[in-house]
């Protein structure tokens, strides 16, 4: 995979190519957790399915969201992702910190309901770096200071048939 084709911001290129060994993060709900280095990174597609994801509507609760065009099919959204978190003692690593290059933005997946949580589009690596279990376990505290659901209708592509793993994508344009 071709490291422009990640479309990683300079922040973090630059980050992970100073790693000379891998830092660990000790206070994470996560538990440690380790950096992918910047040659092993991947792209993959991501699972969103957002028929089951909670929608406020005034002051009800709406499942799915009534904007998106493929409300009420089977199938999901792959969305591109690129997993920043190579290893994890007390959960799988994979969408713990992800890198969104369509959307030009870090995100967290949740792998439980297959569902995207994105951050602040002017959120930096830099700023990521300053608290990074923050921004880690707004995947369990659902903070929103950090991170609303991603809708990823019309930049991602929708397919027919469910998938609940990543998808790692081997070259451009063909998938393992």
């Amino acid at each position: 995979m071709k490291m422009n084709s990640l479309c990683l911001p300079e922040d973090l290129k630059e980050y992970l190519k100073a790693l000379d060994t891998i830092k660990d993060f000790k206070t994470s709900e996560a538990g440690r957790f380790s950096l992918n280095k910047l040659d092993d990174l991947l792209l993959h597609r991501v699972p969103s399915i957002l028929d089951d994801a909670e929608f406020l509507k005034g002051d009800d609760v709406e499942y799915g969201h009534p904007d998106d065009p493929h409300h009420g099919q089977e199938g999901c959204y792959m969305v591109k992702g690129v997993n920043l978190i190579k290893d994890c003692v007390d959960y799988d690593p994979f969408g713990l910190l992800l890198w969104l290059p369509d959307f030009k933005r870090y995100g967290i997946w949740d792998s439980s309901h297959f569902v995207l949580f994105a951050f602040d589009e002017s959120v930096s690596w830099t700023d990521i770096v300053k608290e990074m279990e923050e921004y880690i376990d707004a995947g369990w505290n659902m903070d929103f200071r950090f991170s609303s659901l991603l809708l990823p209708w019309p930049v991602s592509p929708y397919q027919d048939e469910m998938e609940y793993s990543p998808i790692a994508v081997v070259e451009e344009g063909a998938e393992s």
